[in-house]
């Protein structure tokens, strides 16, 4: 029997001699935190936990409002953290009373409202967010040196772990990073503790993991995708023995199925969809890009349920194939593992299914032909031949570590399968060239530029700027108006977010953008941040059907309101942020 009386029915010794790993005199930061948190001195992972938060809140409070934006927060998160301010100090659930939003994860929002609660302005309350971030991060760290102790630290098991935590959801600055690393570790954990666990207890434990991953379905809308992908790799992981396989597939379906359902039902009540803008947003800027290149739109529809079908087939095609291969490849490592059978193919079936939810975003933006979002994300897949350089060169410390001469008390004997590392030490190496040279143009772009402006300081300053000049009654229309909805006194809907309304994507698609922009109770009045694409567009629909060569050129109804904020989006593409004042077809003069 194992610790806690568990059985170890599937566990077999590996054919080689067995180790020797010293866990209190290691130098790795993971074997102290497992120390910490499961051994005596349990408390002083919490205490290190608040202290660091401190020492968070102080360094940030000490940054100006702009560098904090600039370096460590992304425009995304100001949707959720709009809903979190207005959660906690208005009991509002939407993003300013009365505007759509473009998606909006509840669980990041309810986290990080009680920042809210504070007497702090709006820059300040950020301060606390990222406090709260840095938090999360520490649990993630506890969480996984948790899922290492139980799967007895072996270095094949490290390499995925770790490039789950350094994949997309941690680099996106700002975003719900922190909360949706730290369900993706506590998924993995949750699932191996099942596939390990035996007796009365199965089914108690699958249906924790099922708890987790439902939870995980409220952060985002493509973690449905690795919560199906997981519950699909049950048979795979008890193909030799299947007792126990009606626990785990009715423990991970029931909780998740009734998440994805009440998620459905709280965006169909206050969105009027059942989805977030994401998925509409994409199609709009997909049929946008396509026009500007001479080509019809796709003839599929233009209702709701069309366009939501050819999203999800198409990307689920994709990652159904992805994770497949993934998986695939996962049991072929494990066939040469031997130890901790049941347990180490549900790591690998959790963790490969990760990295194809991983590569929807960047497979998709790629398929729809959108050349900047593709670019955005591969900054991120980048991230993953320097992981497994990584866990490469971690793996081969760790074995020479643990073959070094050593004796005394404090002495832990500790399995790790018989491998020859010292391949996978070059093969880190060649990994980290890979990595450096990928990354190359994304540090570049980030750290080599002084005075830097981005999209979300001219947000910022464009915010400053609506709050001095527009009427406590205006609103005001943008593209990607996380910091400007979040600085602004007016109000402001995102124009992506209008896409939750199967009404405005019907005239939208067909032409008719004044009547989408002059119903409900919120006309737009202004236009703020419109990209060249936008502009052509915008300018095509708005007061005249025909499209002239050029942005906003002839007779329009956009009118220059505000100085320009120039802005580099990517090295030497510089781009403008511009507000526009809009005249609805009732108020034109005739000519």
């Amino acid at each position: 029997m194992s610790a806690g009386g568990e059985a170890d029915s599937f566990r077999t010794e590996p054919s080689g001699v067995r180790r020797r790993f010293d866990f209190h005199v290691s130098l790795s930061a993971l074997a102290i935190a497992e120390r910490s948190l499961w051994g005596k001195t349990r408390a002083a992972v919490w205490i290190a936990a608040l202290a660091a938060a401190l020492v968070a809140f102080l360094f940030f409070a000490a940054l100006p409002t702009e560098t904090l934006l600039r370096d460590w927060m992304t425009d995304d998160s100001f949707y959720y953290l709009g809903v979190a301010k207005n959660l906690a100090r208005e009991g509002a659930a939407s993003f300013d009373g009365r505007v759509s939003t473009n998606g909006v994860h509840w669980p990041f929002a309810l986290l990080v409202a009680p920042a809210f609660w504070l007497p702090l302005d709006a820059g300040k309350a950020l301060v606390a967010v990222k406090a709260i971030e840095i938090g999360l991060g520490l649990a993630s760290l506890a969480v996984f040196a948790a899922l290492l102790r139980r799967l007895r630290i072996t270095p094949l098991a490290l390499w995925p772990a770790l490039v789950g935590l350094c994949s997309q959801p941690i680099l996106y600055k700002g975003l719900e990073a922190g909360l949706n690393v730290f369900l993706f570790v506590a998924a993995l954990l949750a699932i191996v503790r099942a596939a390990d666990g035996a007796g009365g207890r199965r089914f108690v434990r699958w249906l924790a993991a099922g708890l987790v991953l439902s939870v995980s379905v409220w952060t985002r809308e493509e973690n449905l995708l690795f919560a199906l992908a997981a519950a699909a790799a049950v048979p795979w992981i008890f193909r030799r023995s299947p007792a126990g396989i009606g626990s785990a597939v009715l423990g991970l379906a029931l909780p998740v199925g009734i998440s994805v359902v009440a998620y459905l039902g709280v965006n169909l009540l206050l969105f009027d969809a059942p989805f977030s803008a994401s998925l509409m947003a994409k199609s709009w800027w997909s049929e946008t890009l396509r026009l500007q290149k001479g080509i019809a739109p796709w003839a599929i529809g233009d209702t709701l349920p069309a366009m939501l079908a050819r999203d999800y087939v198409r990307d689920g095609l994709v990652w159904g194939g992805l994770a497949a291969i993934l998986i695939l490849a996962g049991g072929r490592l494990e066939e040469r593992s031997g130890e901790n059978v049941l347990a180490r193919r549900a790591f690998h079936g959790a963790v490969l299914a990760l990295a194809a939810c991983h590569a929807m975003r960047t497979l998709a933006y790629a398929m729809q032909g959108h050349p900047l979002y593709t670019l955005y994300e591969w900054y991120h897949v980048s991230s993953l031949p320097l992981a497994w350089a990584a866990a490469a060169i971690l793996a081969e410390f760790l074995q020479r570590w643990a073959d070094r001469p050593s004796s005394g008390p404090d002495v832990v004997s500790t399995p790790i399968a018989g491998h020859r590392f010292a391949p996978m030490l070059h093969l880190g190496f060649r990994f980290l060239a890979i990595g450096l040279v990928v990354c190359g143009f994304a540090v570049y772009h980030i750290k080599a530029k002084e005075n830097w402006t981005d999209w979300e300081v001219c947000s910022y300053r464009m915010a400053g700027w609506l709050n001095a000049t527009l009427p406590p009654d205006a609103v005001v229309g943008a593209l990607d108006a996380g910091v400007l909805g979040y600085f602004t006194d007016a109000a402001v809907i995102d124009l992506d977010g209008l896409a939750n309304s199967p009404a405005y994507v019907r005239q939208l698609m067909a032409g008719r953008m004044d009547e989408a922009l002059s119903a409900g109770p919120a006309a737009i009045g202004y236009f703020a941040n419109l990209v060249p694409i936008a502009e052509l567009d915008v300018a095509a629909h708005v007061g005249r059907r025909a499209r002239q060569p050029g942005p906003l050129k002839g007779e329009f109804a956009l009118e220059r309101f505000s100085h320009d904020c120039f802005y580099e989006r990517w090295p030497g593409r510089w781009m403008t942020y511009r507000l526009y004042r809009y005249t609805p077809p009732a108020a034109r003069p005739q000519p």
